[in-house]
């Protein structure tokens, strides 16, 4: 009897190859088809551990054991996602997983996915946050540009701010 249930064992079971590594067997973890989870980390299936969510600034796709970050520009400030979203135009997205923040006061972005703002180029300006394009200055006017942070100053501000 004992003969008969190690050779059943050993003809309808396999292990766990290295190429089968995105697939977790067990049921009851919430895996779609053998599959990891879209926004979770099957990183400890070994351990037989649940997934993971995915923590702000990262995402994975169906089938994938590992969170990746959000590219530059790109933010996910919730867990469990399973791609980032673009920053607007107007607005940076300094940190990925964070929400995004309005471009100050001489400064604007033309495009999406910024993770920075621009000063308004030389004879142009705006007197407002969230522009997405400066004006040009009134004939016979001087525009001064206005000096907001670096990018890596406004960085700094923000991370000594959450940390008070």
């Amino acid at each position: 009897m004992k003969f008969t249930l190690i050779i059943q064992f050993i003809l309808f079971l396999r292990p766990i190859t290295p190429r089968d590594t995105t697939k977790f067997f067990k049921k009851g973890f919430g895996f779609s088809d053998g599959l990891c989870r879209a926004g979770f980390s099957c990183r400890n299936f070994k351990n037989s551990s649940p997934p993971a969510p995915c923590p702000p600034g990262t995402f994975s796709i169906l089938g994938q054991h590992d969170c990746k970050p959000c590219a530059p520009g790109y933010y996910t400030n919730h867990s469990a996602f399973e791609s980032c979203t673009a920053c607007l135009a107007d607005f940076m997205c300094p940190f990925a997983d964070q929400y995004l923040v309005a471009c100050p006061v001489g400064t604007c972005t033309y495009c999406t996915r910024q993770s920075c703002c621009s000063l308004c180029p030389a004879g142009t300006y705006t007197t407002h946050i969230a522009s997405i394009d400066c004006v040009k200055c009134p004939a016979g006017a001087s525009c001064r540009p206005v000096s907001p942070p670096s990018c890596g100053e406004f960085k700094l501000e923000i991370v000594f701010r959450s940390v008070q």
